[in-house]
Order: structure tokens, then sequence, then C-alpha cells
């Protein structure tokens, strides 16, 4: 998620009008297909285009394009409408964080049902009151929402908008397992006052590989609940620290966490989070041993389990060059490839005037984060670069 996002309002969509002049080519972004070809969203934004000069970010799903509700037509009739939209283009759009949570709690995605409902209009509500302090704000009846609420704090979702029968729990009870002595749980906290708790950040495990944590299934601003059974709502941060450090290896790491709407909603129900509570969801990073011949010795390679299934685990080689090189192919160099073992990077600039790359990407699904390519357009940009 670009960290532009967080200039904006949280659960807010946005309007952008992107007009074109004669001088400009297109309206300067890209776009890829969602989910099964169905819907869009923006996969790059040229610098100093029209499109630059609005609030369409990266990752934005499409939900109208001139006021006509997109989000389940084909990914190719989306295309088709943006290419005839000219001279100016009128987007609805939401970040994907947004998207997820609209369509998981039965929150209207088109413009007109959404600014019916009652979210909207709790959310308006929440914004003018904060602006009734400023009598210099002038808001005109035309505005979106998304322009009512520049530059205000977004709203306390949970508590505001959900029924405790509408309520999904999101607590995890995650082991973290270390893969030696020197290795690193990778993740750092820091206490938020707004929400009140010690929140998560996920830091970069070794050679920039996914951490320890991460693959344990914490995520980032995650509120942190326990920490190997024991309770840091009460604790200062040197205490915290002490609980992480005498941890020591191969003993692993046990926290109990929740995201900040989980919390938020157990917070103003005043209820406790525990981990006998039947929503936690018991998730690590347990450690597999893998043995191989002669001088090859035993190494424990993190796994993520339950919810978080990894790909089956390659095979160590065995004796001699042939055997090591079977185990970890080389990919033939190709124009504009940077081959080591099986990782590559392409670099993939089309005309400006064309939205097209020539692939569409897919979750890997099962709550791994990342995407895969789903496919290759035959002699597209991306075909002739390998």
């Amino acid at each position: 998620m670009p960290s532009d996002y967080k200039n904006f309002p949280k659960y807010t969509p946005r309007t952008c009008v992107i007009p074109m002049s004669n001088k400009d080519k297109s309206f300067g972004f890209a776009m890829f297909a969602g989910e099964n070809q169905i819907g869009a969203h923006i996969q790059y934004i040229f610098p100093d285009s029209p499109a630059s000069q609005t609030q369409l970010r990266a990752n934005d799903r499409i939900l109208e394009i001139d006021d006509k509700f997109v989000d389940e037509d084909p990914a190719v009739s989306i295309d088709k409408k943006l290419r005839k939209a000219k001279p100016s283009v009128k987007l609805y759009v939401v970040d994907t964080h947004t998207y997820k949570y609209f369509k998981e709690n039965d929150i209207p995605l088109e413009s007109k049902k959404f600014q019916r409902s009652q979210f909207a209009k709790d959310q308006l509500q929440h914004g003018n009151s904060r602006s009734s302090k400023n009598p210099n704000g002038d808001i005109s009846d035309d505005s979106t929402p998304s322009e009512r609420n520049q530059g205000q704090n977004p709203p306390n979702i949970k508590g505001s908008f959900h029924s405790p029968a509408n309520h999904k729990d999101d607590i995890r009870l995650c082991t973290i397992y270390r893969t030696d002595a020197k290795d690193i749980f990778g993740f750092r906290y820091d206490q938020d006052e707004e929400d009140d708790c010690y929140k998560v950040k996920i830091t970069p495990g070794r050679d920039e590989r996914p951490s320890n944590a991460e693959l344990a299934g914490v995520r980032n601003d995650d509120c942190l609940i326990e920490i190997n059974d024991e309770l840091v709502e009460d604790l200062n941060s040197a205490q915290i620290k002490k609980l992480v450090t005498d941890t020591e290896y191969p003993q692993p790491l046990k926290l109990l966490v929740a995201d900040v709407e989980t919390y938020t909603y157990y917070q103003q129900n005043d209820k406790p989070i525990r981990r006998n509570l039947p929503s936690v969801k018991v998730l690590t990073n347990r450690p597999r041993r893998s043995s191989s011949s002669n001088n090859l010795k035993n190494s424990t390679i993190p796994q993520l389990i339950q919810s978080f299934p990894q790909p089956p685990p390659q095979k160590l080689p065995g004796s001699g060059i042939l055997n090591l090189f079977n185990a970890n192919p080389m990919q033939p160099n190709r124009p504009g490839s940077d081959s080591r073992l099986n990782q590559r990077s392409y670099k993939l600039q089309p005309s400006e005037g064309s939205s097209d790359y020539g692939f569409s990407v897919k979750p890997l699904g099962n709550n791994i984060k990342g995407h895969k390519i789903a496919q290759i357009t035959p002699g597209s940009l991306a075909d002739k670069q390998g």
C-alpha cells in the first residue's frame, strides 16, 4: 500500500476528475485486471500526467467511470470505456483496504447508494462535528464524501458503525520461531496514544525476506495484547522489551495480537481480549527439520501453517555440482532481465498513450502476501521482454 494513502481519510471513496488537454496523449495511468479478469485496479500513474495531478493512486480499485458502476464488469470492457472517455474522465475509486472492508461489511460500493447509507451519514456527521469548530471551512453541497473529509481524522469505524452481529474478530495467537541464535523475531512495537495500545511494526528478515513475525501471521499495526502469556496493556516499553529479550533461542516467542478494528470493538464494549476466545486463530512459522546427505547439516526453515500455508519446500541437493544445479535451476539471461537462480527482474515501460503491459496478476491466495503472473498476452510488451 503506497505511503501517501495516509494523507486520505480512512474508509472514504474518492472522486477523481481527470481532464486531458490537446497536448496530452493519454490520461496518464495504466490499469490491471482484478481477480478472474473482473474489475480493474490502477497499476501505475505516469509522472507529470493529468492523472498525477489528482488524488488517484496506484492500487486504487475503479468502482465507477463517468458515474457508471463498473466494478463487476470484465476488465476488457473497463479498458474500452477508458479509451473512449475523452477529453475527460471521472473515476470513483477506493483503496484496496477500503474495498475489502466495504465488501466484508456490506457497505454499498456504488456512489449514490453509498451516500445514502447509514455508514456515510455517520461518517459525514462525524466530519461535520469536527468542521463546526472551524467556521471558515466552507464545504459546498456538491462536494463528495472524500472532499468533505479531507484533512480530518477518520471516524472510529468499529465503534460507530457496527453492531455485535456484524462484527468479525481478527485475533491471532502467533508463535514465532527463529532459525538460529543470531536470527531475529522481525518486529518492533510503538505505543499508539490514539488507539491506546502498543502497535506492532514488521521489520525485514534476513536478506530482505519476510520476517519470522510476518511468516507467523503478525501484521503491521496489529495491537499487542500478550507476550508469552503475559498481558502487556499495563506494562511499559522497558518491561515489554525484557519479555522479548528474555526469550532465548530455541524457545519461541508467543504474541497475542488483534487488528485495530477488533481491538477498538472490544474496548468500546468493555470486553477483554484473551487467548481462550473461540475466535482466536493459532498461527506459527514452526520450523521444519530437513536432512540431506554428506556435508549438508540439518537446517531449520520457517514454515507458515494453518491459515497461512507455504509452497512445498525444495528438496536439498545431494553431493556433486549436477545435483546442486538441478535443485537450483538457473534461468537463461534475457534482454531486460537480471537472472540469479529463480529470481528475475524486468522493467516494462509502455509507450505514452498505451495502458497495457501485456500481463495480468492475481493474489497468491490463502492469506499469503504477494501476487503471481496469471496471464501473458502473446506478442505483448511483457511477452517480448521474456
